[in-house]
């Protein structure tokens, strides 16, 4: 057996080593698995840029500076970003279509989805959320936030609360009492599990009560209307005209 005996010198260099314990925080990281790119900020203010680059979609986190691998477009089918805790910046470059969900999770967060139908959820905190191209879902969760939803056919959702909240995608505020959510360019609206009160705009819109007693108002265009469980009210007051009502097949003229 090989056996070493140690000098005096060496045992004072070992007694000079020094441990530091890790911060007790997520780390940051950017993983590929199944197709799914899955993005995890920190505890910490982020701010996380995705973007296509040639082939590749390229991933930044700052202030820690760490820059991801660069990962195959090919092989990514969707992508999940979470912000996590504090004001995070979350921006998916425009030319990336995959579909994206983004969770900004608690702080006042700035989300920019990018070309593809994106899910974005705000969380906790004053947000202000856009979707830009694509067909997205926005929910802005809870505090005064502002959501564009950009081009495409886009909702406005609530389906994260159980709180009564207005949804209002005709230009005036929504959620619950005390809120100042503010919306532009959203095409159907969505409420949670509450007593909400659905406004829907004069393009053709997709209006759903979810859960709860629920008032639905129309505006001019052809709409779809899904008022779920609960007791519900149809309300066809903005148009200012007579309708014709035909309950056997659910249709209003």
């Amino acid at each position: 057996m090989f056996a070493r005996k140690f000098s005096p010198k060496f045992a004072r260099k070992i007694q000079r080593c020094v441990f530091d314990t890790l911060e007790s925080r997520r780390l940051l990281d950017a993983t590929l698995n199944a197709g799914v790119l899955t993005v995890n900020g920190s505890s910490s203010a982020d701010t996380i840029g995705l973007v296509l680059n040639g082939i590749n979609i390229e991933v930044t986190i700052q202030p820690e500076g760490v820059v991801a691998s660069p990962f195959a477009s090919a092989l990514v089918n969707s992508i999940v970003i979470n912000g996590l805790a504090q004001d995070d910046a979350i921006t998916v470059g425009a030319t990336i279509t995959q579909p994206t969900t983004i969770e900004a999770g608690a702080g006042a967060d700035t989300v920019n989805g990018g070309g593809g139908a994106d899910t974005i959820n705000g969380g906790d905190g004053n947000d202000e959320l856009n979707g830009n191209d694509g067909d997205d879902r926005i929910d802005p969760g809870i505090g005064n936030d502002t959501s564009d939803g950009g081009a495409g056919t886009d909702t406005y959702t609530y389906q994260s609360r159980s709180d009564d909240v207005t949804v209002d995608i005709n230009g005036g505020n929504s959620g619950a009492a005390g809120e100042t959510d503010s919306s532009a360019n959203m095409d159907n609206a969505v409420g949670g599990t509450g007593n909400d009160n659905i406004i829907g705009n004069a393009d053709n819109n997709i209006l759903g009560g979810s859960d709860g007693n629920d008032t639905v108002q129309t505006g001019a265009g052809n709409d779809q209307i899904f008022g779920d469980a609960g007791t519900d009210t149809l309300d066809y007051s903005a148009l200012g005209s007579a309708i014709v009502a035909t309950l056997a097949t659910n249709s209003v003229t």
